[in-house]
């Protein structure tokens, strides 16, 4: 492994089996795939329909719906924001 920059880009191997990594994404990540991740209602509903379980959750408008929302679902909580491919950003536990 060779990291190429101050943050996440690394390179894994050498020559033409070289890889490079960004955060989650790789140099084979399309864009169609890079969008529907960063949206994560969509990412969810499209694993759910494909029969991979995921956490119980939903969207809410402001922090008191939020709050209604944690209330129903019950601990632990963690709040993220919809569209972002990663959330540096998260609060856990509500």
């Amino acid at each position: 492994m060779r990291r190429l920059n101050e943050g996440s880009l690394v390179q894994l191997g050498q020559g033409a089996k070289q890889r490079r990594i960004w955060t989650a994404e790789t140099d084979r990540t399309s864009a169609v795939a890079e969008s529907i991740a960063q949206d994560k209602e969509l990412t969810k509903n499209l694993l759910r329909a494909g029969g991979i379980p995921v956490p119980e959750g939903r969207l809410v408008s402001d922090a008191d719906d939020a709050w209604q929302a944690a209330e129903e679902i019950g601990p632990p909580v963690v709040v993220k924001p919809r569209e972002m491919a990663t959330t540096p950003a998260a609060c856990s536990p509500v």
